[in-house]
């Protein structure tokens, strides 16, 4: 039974989707983390850095931690020490 039977307006047809779970652990990822790279097809984009985010250049010299995203996996706060100021390189 639909709790907003008899109201169409707030039916759950018109709900949206619940977020995907893995999205919410790549942010948490991205927080914790003190520099991001993401790849995806081939192509590599700085998303974070330590003072911001920047261009792909001002990261060259980091050593990075080779993650794919479908090993992030956990709770926040596993997500959260586990990253926590590491270089990530993701990749899709």
């Amino acid at each position: 039974m639909d709790i907003y039977d008899g109201c169409p307006v707030m039916s759950s047809e018109f709900l949206p989707d619940p977020p995907d779970p893995q999205m919410g652990l790549m942010g948490d990822l991205v927080l914790a983390a003190f520099c991001v790279i993401m790849e995806i097809n081939g192509v590599a984009e700085c998303v974070k850095h330590r003072w911001g985010y920047g261009k792909l250049e001002d990261c060259k010299d980091y050593d990075f931690i080779q993650v794919k995203a479908t090993e992030i996996t956990g709770t926040s706060y596993e997500i959260s020490n586990k990253y926590y100021g590491k270089n990530v390189w993701i990749t899709f």
